[in-house]
């Protein structure tokens, strides 16, 4: 068997195994051999009469399915290099063959996670900086409830005009494409959107309230309403544009679920 050797060691490779002009093959029949070597793992252990046999056999399968994984590790790792590189080149047709090879590999999950994860808006820190900008203005400035709205219509609006042109991108090359949408959307909402928010909203102490020159306890809830609702929008132009089966709704309500937890105390002090 080509795989059946020693523990880590993946011999010397036929040309299907080893023919970059072939990944995609290799990829399907070595994913075959894998399965068929853990379904006869467990059927040793049931039909070998020997015992000793029994050992001798599972051994070797053990050997040869550990060997198999090491080459599909191996084959994903360079499909991913290739993927990314074809990305930085905008060459369409070759990101979706190495999505289409790649989605043999756990239904493609690794490679829909890692685009999203290498978009520039998840790790350029200039972005998430121009958020803060855009939305409360440079530090120290004076910020009000509708210098906030207008701040977060332009901001959605962007992240809306982005997730658009990353959905045409994704619905040429992805097989699953629904599924690519619903990671980055997620994304979206958990880290540009949470990161955000937790600067804008900064939740008073009950104890020791913010004082009435500072906008009291009464900006902090306009500040909330606000970016409730701003939030409530955006959450329905991305399920207009596209999120597969993610329940965007239902995220971006958990978004706010600490503040709408302690708001009835905090609209009872601000009466006070």
């Amino acid at each position: 068997m080509e795989f059946n050797g020693s523990p880590g060691d993946l011999m010397e490779l036929s040309a299907l195994f080893s023919d970059d002009s072939r990944v995609a093959e290799a990829a399907s029949i070595a994913q075959k051999l894998r399965s068929f070597a853990e379904e006869d793992i467990g059927r040793q252990g049931i039909a070998v009469p020997s015992v000793v046999e029994n050992a001798t056999a599972s051994r070797g399968l053990e050997v040869a399915v550990a060997n198999l994984q090491d080459y599909c590790n191996e084959l994903e790792n360079r499909l991913l290099s290739r993927f990314d590189a074809a990305s930085q080149r905008r060459e369409l047709s070759t990101m979706s063959e190495c999505a289409k090879i790649l989605s043999q590999f756990n239904r493609g999950t690794s490679a829909m996670q890692h685009y999203v994860a290498t978009r520039p808006m998840f790790i350029d820190l200039e972005v998430m900086n121009a958020d803060t900008r855009l939305v409360l203005g440079d530090p120290g400035s004076q910020v009000s409830p509708s210098n906030v709205a207008r701040g977060l219509s332009s901001l959605y609006r962007e992240i809306i005009d982005t997730v658009r042109k990353e959905a045409a991108t994704i619905m040429a090359v992805f097989p699953s494409p629904n599924d690519v949408m619903a990671i980055l959307v997620q994304r979206v909402l958990e880290q540009r959107v949470t990161g955000l928010l937790d600067k804008l909203l900064v939740k008073p102490s009950l104890v020791n309230l913010p004082p009435m020159e500072e906008g009291g306890l009464l900006l902090y809830l306009r500040m909330l309403a606000v970016a409730y609702e701003k939030t409530q929008e955006l959450a329905r132009d991305l399920r207009a544009v596209g999120c597969g089966d993610l329940d965007v709704e239902g995220l971006t309500e958990s978004l706010f679920l600490a503040h709408k937890d302690e708001y009835p105390e905090h609209e009872q002090a601000s009466l006070g």
